[in-house]
């Protein structure tokens, strides 16, 4: 059994979050997360109206099974991001929160389907 503890609730996902080697959990909204990055055996969670990341021990693969498919993408190896915060979409790159993520090959096929099945104006 891993030692972090993922679970939804509605709109919500629990994090055993890591900081300073202090343990703590926290609830985070969804609809406040930006992107996902993986860093090996963490991830980062990068949050609106958050300039530092949060990080917890878990791998992305395990948070990608967890998350509503209609609301998130992985889009590389190292990023799962939030559809509804793409706010630029240049050739094979997204930009969120003025952060360039890099679609990779892998993923390309089906976020171009994405793409093409959804409007981005506001």
């Amino acid at each position: 059994m891993p030692s972090f503890l993922l679970r939804l609730i509605k709109q919500t996902i629990d994090f055993n979050l890591l900081k300073y080697k202090v343990n703590k959990q926290l609830r985070i909204k969804l609809t406040d997360v930006l992107y996902f990055e993986s860093l090996k055996d963490y991830i980062k969670i990068w949050l609106k109206d958050n300039p530092k990341a949060i990080l917890t021990l878990m791998r992305l693969k395990s948070l990608e099974n967890e998350l509503p498919k209609k609301q998130f993408m992985r889009v590389h190896r190292s990023f799962i991001v939030s559809l509804k915060n793409i706010e630029v979409i240049e050739r094979s790159q997204i930009i969120i929160n003025k952060q360039r993520i890099t679609v990779s090959e892998q993923y390309k096929s089906e976020f171009l389907a994405f793409v093409s099945n959804n409007s981005f104006n506001s």
